[in-house]
């Protein structure tokens, strides 16, 4: 969800169980054409833990970005093990 004052994204992630995982998320003015996206504009972070099924929920806020930008994220374990960019 945009609008005037920030933008909330919110969504599943799968990972392995029971862990810890960054996610970073990324804004851009254009969807790269690999399907992987780039991270040019960084919006923030937040932290999941996976349950036993290694999926985990998140709902963040972030301030505005201009309408029409696609949003990237990151995932990272505790062993700094990080996954490709993925468009959200």
């Amino acid at each position: 969800t945009v609008n005037a004052a920030s933008v909330e994204i919110a969504g599943a992630f799968e990972g392995r169980p029971e862990r810890a995982f960054t996610l970073d998320f990324y804004a851009n003015r254009e969807a790269d054409a690999s399907g992987f996206g780039e991270g040019r504009q960084y919006l923030g972070s937040t932290t999941v833990n996976t349950g036993v099924d290694g999926r985990a929920t998140f709902n963040v806020t972030f301030n505005a970005i201009a309408l029409g930008r696609w949003l990237t994220a990151t995932a990272t374990d505790a062993w700094s093990m990080c996954s490709l960019i993925v468009i959200v």
